[in-house]
């Protein structure tokens, strides 16, 4: 690979010749001495094959010239975004010990795939020594199922699931549960059918439900839950986490403040996507369940990164010390969070996690 370097007064820009494509990796590249007064990721571009990244660069502390060592650096077959100066601001200061993360809609694309740079992302955190925690509304199977085998890899590891409602603690021991009420399932069956809507009982790892439909097989098709299995009554099914109603998102939004009125303090409301509304035991939330566990674990809040995009993950994001909203996170998430990384589909979570990462080996 030839390499040629333009200075200027306060950007250093790299264009090379590449024979393939620059890879996610560790390099050992020293450049040309010249100053650089903090940390700083610069933008690279390489003419061939098309492709393109960001470096993070640092001064040599064994060099007195002050010259710069290339530490990572990330390509693609569609040119990566650089992470914008705010998200380096929030970063550059910030020592991490611990990222809890939403899966569907930041880990995952629309399509609900994990792309391979954030697997990758993750699996770098966890090889620094970063703790790194699962945190969503799907139960645990369907959230390892929907990460493939970084799931395998996740699974005797702790983890926030079912929004809160169970959490899996070292080892993947189950630490806390909790469960609805039966005459408050009873309640939200009746009411779902006078409404014409599916429901769906979250009974630990099986997914339950009057009858099946393509809504509810949706779940396990589209979103990775085991299928739903027909039973006679939700009420009668035994211990249930969390209901789940499935309707068109109109008719949800018209619904949820007769439910919030006709069942206050018999449940908690949230919601993650337009399309579900869930039902929770009273006082519930994926951040009262991050919480059992942060305290299970010594978990440091406030070295702690969480990054989500919807309703369910605003109670999670008001405990750590650095919250960051997905660029399409809904409008209440974005204007919680302390920064914004880019969309789902551009891969914002492993921008996010690259970026931390690259930034703390700066800072050694």
């Amino acid at each position: 690979m030839t390499m040629a370097m333009t200075m200027t007064m306060r950007r250093l820009v790299l264009v090379g010749l590449a024979a393939a494509p620059f890879r996610m990796a560790e390099v050992s590249s020293l450049l040309s001495p010249c100053r650089l007064l903090r940390p700083q990721l610069i933008p690279a571009s390489w003419e061939h094959p098309p492709g393109g990244g960001w470096a993070v660069l640092r001064r040599s502390s064994s060099s007195s010239s002050g010259r710069l060592l290339v530490l990572r650096g990330v390509s693609a077959t569609a040119p990566p975004s650089p992470p914008s100066s705010a998200l380096v601001a929030a970063l550059e200061t910030f020592s991490v010990a611990t990222v809890v993360s939403d899966i569907d809609g930041t880990l995952l694309n629309s399509t609900s795939e994990l792309a391979p740079r954030t697997a990758a992302a993750i699996r770098a955190l966890r090889s620094s020594g970063v703790l790194f925690i699962p945190a969503t509304g799907k139960c645990r199977a369907g959230a390892l199922a929907a990460l493939g085998d970084l799931g395998d890899e996740l699974r005797q590891g702790p983890g926030v699931y079912t929004n809160g409602l169970q959490v899996f603690g070292p080892g993947g021991d189950l630490l806390w549960e909790g469960c609805l009420e039966r005459s408050t399932i009873a309640r939200v069956e009746r009411i779902a059918e006078e409404e014409q809507l599916a429901v769906v009982a979250y009974s630990g790892d099986e997914l339950l439900c009057r009858e099946r439909g393509p809504r509810t097989d949706q779940l396990h098709t589209l979103y990775k839950e085991p299928l739903p299995q027909e039973v006679a009554s939700l009420a009668d099914a035994g211990s249930v986490n969390k209901l789940l109603l499935l309707g068109e998102p109109a008719v949800l939004t018209s619904l949820r403040p007769q439910l919030e009125s006709s069942l206050v303090d018999e449940c908690a409301i949230t919601q993650a996507m337009p399309h579900m509304l869930e039902i929770l035991p009273p006082h519930s939330s994926k951040g009262a369940g991050f919480l059992r566990l942060a305290e299970a674990l010594a978990v440091d809040l406030g070295a702690t990164i969480g990054v989500g995009d919807a309703e369910n993950d605003l109670s999670m994001l008001e405990h750590v010390g650095l919250s960051v909203a997905m660029g399409n996170a809904i409008t209440q998430v974005q204007a919680a969070a302390n920064v914004t990384t880019l969309t789902n589909d551009d891969a914002g979570a492993a921008l996010l996690f690259e970026t931390a990462l690259a930034l703390s080996v700066t800072r050694r």
